[in-house]
């Protein structure tokens, strides 16, 4: 990773898993696919990041926004280059919300959002906070000249949000991202309601860092990181498989450089690309409890 870029001492990527356990095999999307806001990784795909900022922080600047969409569009022509191994018809529309929303961070800061995710008790209240950040989200979409009758504006819940995206846009999937600014020395990351089909999902990033906002769309769209948090027996046996199979499978090795870094045949599976998947990687898909990374 770039130093100098990032200037940061340490990283956490946590992948919040809510209402199921975290292990490969119990992510396996298939019983959710065309469902959520982010179905089948195919056809149109809305990109939609949202600027967060705190009420009393500072504020977003234009040339940082346009930095930030930058790499946006680098992860998604990457992930393009990659569908076209599968002939899988593809294309994303990246459009930003036009002004930053003021609902800061849950725990008032980075470090207070991680002690947060530590308790099952935190990760309800972090939910919570960004289920509520959608609601005001929805409050703030207009009806674009795309929309089609009915035009969704019954609908009370968080779905709104979606409900009114995909209607301006005419897209089934949906990617809603927060973005928030990164604070000194530190980042936050996390993928919410990845393993549910009865709520919207949602990324949280800070990071302007292509290969992880790729990553993170994938993740929205089933797969799973390959970080997990097994006895030390086990998870040499589950490396030895990614290096020997997947030695730069983008879930393995988020920190990697998109143009070092693939998608592998789990990770294809777990997005939709491909039917099936080879029994020889069962291992990968009885995995363990997926664990915070540090870097």
């Amino acid at each position: 990773m770039n130093k100098k870029t990032f200037n940061i001492s340490f990283i956490f990527i946590l992948t919040m898993i809510l209402l199921a356990c975290g292990t490969t095999a119990r992510m396996d999307n298939s019983w959710r696919r065309n469902l959520n806001g982010c179905k089948i990784l195919k056809d149109d795909v809305l990109i939609y990041p949202v600027f967060v900022e705190e009420k009393r922080g500072a504020k977003w600047l234009q040339e940082e926004k346009k930095a930030f969409l930058d790499s946006l569009k680098v992860s998604t022509n990457w992930i393009l280059a990659q569908s076209k191994a599968y002939n899988v018809n593809l294309n994303f529309i990246i459009e930003a919300h036009p002004n930053a929303i003021a609902v800061g961070l849950p725990g008032k800061n980075i470090a207070g959002a991680y002690n947060l995710a530590s308790t099952n008790l935190g990760v309800a209240k972090i939910n919570k906070h960004y289920d509520n950040a959608a609601k005001k989200l929805a409050r703030a979409i207009k009806r674009s000249k795309k929309a089609l009758p009915p035009y969704i504006s019954r609908i009370k819940t968080k779905d709104q949000v979606i409900a009114k995206l995909r209607n301006n846009f005419q897209v089934e999937s949906v990617v809603l991202l927060f973005i928030h600014k990164p604070e000194k020395n530190n980042n936050v990351f996390f993928s919410l309601n990845t393993l549910s089909n009865k709520t919207i999902e949602y990324g949280v990033n800070s990071f302007n860092k292509p290969s992880l906002m790729a990553f993170q769309i994938l993740e929205l769209f089933g797969a799973t990181s390959f970080n997990f948090d097994v006895k030390k027996k086990r998870k040499e046996k589950i490396m030895k498989h990614i290096d020997d199979n997947f030695p730069n499978d983008i879930m393995a090795k988020p920190f990697q450089t998109l143009s070092k870094s693939t998608t592998g045949a789990v990770t294809d599976y777990l997005i939709g690309w491909t039917p099936k998947i080879d029994p020889v990687h069962q291992i990968l898909m009885e995995g363990g409890k997926v664990k915070i990374l540090k870097k």
